[in-house]
């Protein structure tokens, strides 16, 4: 849990935003109301902080199967 909250916390903040929401349960049509942007621009801004995710915890911690 440690490791993933440094993580999130090196994302845009609307990255950890959108990731957590996700996590939390939000749908992606209360998450875009939430966040003020159109359902087609938050599957992108979702993708994108996953990438981004990924790519910062390898560099902070391996990669781990």
């Amino acid at each position: 849990r440690a490791r993933v909250r440094t993580v999130i916390s090196r994302l845009k903040p609307i990255q950890g935003q959108v990731l957590l929401m996700g996590s939390s349960g939000f749908s992606c049509k209360e998450m875009a109301a939430v966040l003020g942007v159109k359902p087609d621009s938050l599957y992108v801004l979702i993708s994108r902080a996953k990438t981004r995710f990924e790519k910062e915890y390898e560099s902070r911690y391996g990669r781990t199967e």
